[in-house]
């Protein structure tokens, strides 16, 4: 069964790094990764308008 993955990551954070994102699709086939270019490691409190949106893409909703 495949269920719909998506993994955020931070454009100004650096706990998730290009070598993690390649790993990560390796083991998750099909995950959808979404980089929120104003974010540092706390998404959501960094960058709101990013975050929803990112969240909103992978839904196939907007959020705000």
């Amino acid at each position: 069964m495949r269920v719909p993955t998506l993994l955020m990551t931070a454009g100004r954070g650096d706990v998730v790094r290009a070598e993690d994102v390649e790993e990560i699709r390796e083991l998750v086939p099909g995950v959808l990764v979404s980089h929120v270019a104003d974010a540092g490691h706390m998404i959501p409190w960094d960058d709101e308008a990013g975050f929803y949106c990112a969240f909103g893409d992978f839904l196939s909703a907007p959020l705000l």
